[in-house]
């Protein structure tokens, strides 16, 4: 491994939590998504994943052991590393746990047929969306995207240490520079932009990195003012999610980008302008503007 990707690689200490918010299990790791796949012991009583982000291995190990001992109860299921019964002093640590957005679904899970169609469904007011949501096809900027999974999570985890998401962070700064009507749009005021939470630091650049805002978010603030947007993502079903849901995964996917685009000026009937890298995603909103489908 080179001096560049030591520097760059990313330390994690993570933990599950349960429907009570008893944290069940704290563990390590540099790579999230892969790691959480190869957990073959989650189950319904993991209702959330948070992490937070170390500077170095050797402060990942210690911070992995002090959580482990610190967290421990009766439900902990890694206890190879628990010292004299857990009896962790509490060192005041001024972590922030993040939230991790990626969410198991066990295939078993009874969803009943509306409550799994409603949750992907977008009511749209009845606009000209030929005339309002202008795509950047910008040939140069795409060309990261061509691939059918560039884009996902898999691709950020196989490409952050070969300069691809470098790219692609440098595509987006292009974007909001350069190319939206009104020349250099590199402020949080017009713009909002999203990708996956845990590379976010990754693809943040001067200007626009606070017009951030989650994957599938749910909150209430107001982005109805922003009009330069870009969507970094390419969305497909987790595959323990394929038979939990009577939506296409075509469908799901451009639902997720639909509900990104709502948020912002789009919802009051006002112009947008979005950069999309990923071809697939882009065709599936672009099939949507053609057939006006509401």
């Amino acid at each position: 491994m080179d001096s560049l990707q030591t520097k760059e690689r990313k330390y994690y200490v993570y933990r599950f939590l349960n429907k009570d918010n008893v944290i069940t299990y704290v563990g390590r790791t540099v790579d999230l998504y892969k790691r959480f796949l190869q957990h073959d012991h989650l189950n319904d009583e993991v209702s959330k994943i948070e992490y937070i982000e170390c500077d170095s291995e050797a402060e990942m190990a210690w911070k992995e052991v002090y959580y482990i001992n610190l967290y421990y109860n009766e439900l902990s299921t890694n206890i190879s590393d628990v010292y004299l019964g857990g009896q962790m002093k509490d060192v005041g640590l001024d972590d922030k746990w993040r939230r991790y957005k990626y969410q198991y679904q066990p295939e078993n899970k009874d969803i009943g047929t509306l409550e799994r169609y409603n949750k992907y469904v977008v009511e749209v007011p009845n606009y000209d969306y030929k005339a309002l949501i202008h795509i950047i096809d910008h040939e140069k900027l795409n060309e990261i995207g061509r691939d059918k999974y560039a884009i996902t999570q898999k691709w950020f985890n196989d490409h952050r240490y070969d300069g691809l998401v470098d790219q692609l962070r440098r595509g987006v700064m292009n974007f909001f520079r350069n190319l939206t009507p009104r020349g250099n749009s590199n402020s949080t005021h017009n713009n909002l932009w999203t990708t996956y939470e845990e590379f976010r630091e990754e693809i943040k650049g001067k200007g626009f990195g606070r017009a951030f805002v989650y994957l599938s978010d749910d909150t209430k603030k107001d982005y109805s003012d922003r009009t330069y947007l870009a969507y970094l993502a390419n969305n497909f079903y987790p595959a323990t999610m394929q038979n939990n849901f009577e939506v296409t995964e075509n469908q799901y996917a451009l639902t997720e980008l639909l509900q990104f685009m709502f948020k912002s000026a789009l919802s009051k009937g006002e112009e947008i302008w979005i950069y999309i890298p990923s071809k697939r995603m882009r065709n599936l909103l672009k099939e949507w503007v053609e057939k006006d489908l509401k």
